[in-house]
């Protein structure tokens, strides 16, 4: 069975992931595929109508085994990375939650990041027979110089917005989820142990990460006070509940909530960023703009290296104020920052992800030989769509599932093709590549092919 040459692109968190992936939809249609990009819910519910061609998951887990698996059957060759595999706690948890060693066997290719997540998960690939490519990921290349100026408009209104603002970059996402039916700032024991038990975290970490928490509404409530002139912003995680942060900052009048717009604008226009264990410290530093990391308590095995690595700690608010009215981080953190993320994002200051990974998945269409009889076929066709019957109905029937449409809409709103087409065309004047040609599919879900000669 020959593989056809179109490349699947689903998008989880649009404000995270969406420009990114655009852009490696950019590099490989001028490669000659047909792209198909957008809400990873509109791919996988109406996979089984699609095509057969290259698809890149955005994770590796457990979870993600029997989508692979229908993937396979239905004659698809599968690549992936792993959204969050820039930071993380430590590898064996990383190991343990992100990694899935059946889900591993059914891929061709892992672009990692960069040397730490390739460690990280190197003897479950090896054992997998898989080759690791570090290549970086196209959410580094959207903070390079070469393309800031996509967001450098929306970067300008917000300033002109809110001025001189101090970024809270919130990810406390299972402590404070959106599905989570109780809207409370505190958390039982037996709420806790429940969020252990489905998160599959240790519960102990679990309890760190809510005192945690704790400690960043105490902190948001002392810089908001002690500097009435600044707008305080924060920006809680697509997956957080932003009832929780409406309760934590009422009475503060220079705090607001915001989650509109996609995340690289907003890091760009801060005057401060200020987080804890957040990916978000990383991307900040990619900027040349190192963040504020607010470290209450030592994390000991539970602390997360990378953002550890490329942010300047505070351990109490008095430090976090210092360093806001200082507002210049010291030459030697840069270095040290500077230093550190080339272990994380391969190439980081050495051309782009997205074009490196384009050429290899050119190799891989032309390597690339799926095994898809008629009977897997079939049995692809029928297990897809049992699964969208079933996502079908938790969207209507159950609101704490992920299928929810409200939670969905959250992490990916509605965009008219007007704005995919400005995207494209703006990023494909930066990287000076010929504009490709766009179609609404469907809602969140967008056609991407080579320009007409």
């Amino acid at each position: 069975m020959s593989l056809n040459k179109i490349l699947y692109l689903p998008v989880e968190t649009a404000a995270r992931e969406l420009d990114a992936k655009l852009l490696m939809a950019l590099f490989a249609s001028g490669h000659g595929f047909k792209v198909i990009v957008g809400s990873h819910v509109r791919i996988h519910n109406r996979i089984h109508q699609f095509t057969p061609g290259i698809y890149i998951g955005h994770l590796f887990n457990r979870r993600k085994k029997r989508i692979f698996s229908i993937l396979r059957d239905l004659g698809f060759a599968i690549a992936a990375w792993d959204e969050e595999g820039l930071a993380w706690i430590n590898a064996e948890t990383y190991s343990r939650r992100r990694v899935c060693p059946q889900t591993l066997a059914m891929v061709e290719r892992v672009y990692a990041w960069g040397e730490q997540q390739a460690e990280a998960m190197g003897d479950i690939a090896r054992k997998a027979g898989l080759h690791i490519k570090i290549l970086g990921n196209p959410r580094q290349d959207i903070l390079s110089p070469l393309l800031r100026p996509l967001h450098a408009e929306r970067a300008a209104r917000l300033q002109r917005e809110l001025g001189d603002f101090i970024l809270f970059n919130s990810n406390f996402g299972w402590i404070n989820h959106a599905r989570n039916p109780r809207v409370s700032l505190t958390r039982t024991d037996e709420e806790l142990t429940a969020i252990a038990a489905l998160s599959g975290h240790d519960e102990s970490y679990v309890r760190f990460r809510y005192e945690i928490f704790r400690a960043f509404c105490r902190l948001l409530t002392q810089v908001a006070q002690a500097m009435p002139e600044r707008t305080i912003v924060v920006r809680p995680h697509p997956s957080e509940n932003h009832e929780i942060w409406r309760q934590a900052t009422q009475g503060l009048k220079n705090v607001v909530i915001r989650a509109d717009a996609d995340l690289v604008p907003w890091l760009m226009a801060a005057g401060a960023m200020i987080h804890n264990g957040c990916t978000t410290a990383v991307e900040s530093a990619l900027l040349d703009k190192p963040s504020i990391m607010y470290r209450p308590i030592d994390g000991g095995k539970f602390e997360i290296r990378q953002p550890l690595e490329t942010s300047i700690l505070a351990e109490t608010g008095e430090e976090v104020l210092a360093l806001l009215r200082k507002n210049q981080p010291p030459p030697e953190a840069i270095r040290r920052i500077h230093d550190n993320l080339s272990s994380m994002a391969a190439q980081w200051n050495r051309g782009l992800a997205s074009e490196r990974i384009a050429r290899d998945l050119e190799d891989m269409f032309q390597t690339a030989n799926p095994q898809a009889s008629l009977p897997l076929r079939l049995r692809g066709q029928l297990h897809a769509r049992a699964r969208a019957m079933v996502k079908a109905y938790k969207a209507r029937f159950s609101p704490k599932s992920s299928s929810n449409p409200a939670y969905i809409d959250q992490k990916f709103p509605h965009m008219d093709i007007r704005e995919i087409r400005t995207r494209l065309e703006t990023l494909a004047r930066l990287v000076k590549l010929p504009t490709p040609d766009v179609q609404q599919l469907d809602s969140r879900l967008w056609r991407v092919t080579p320009p007409r000669p």
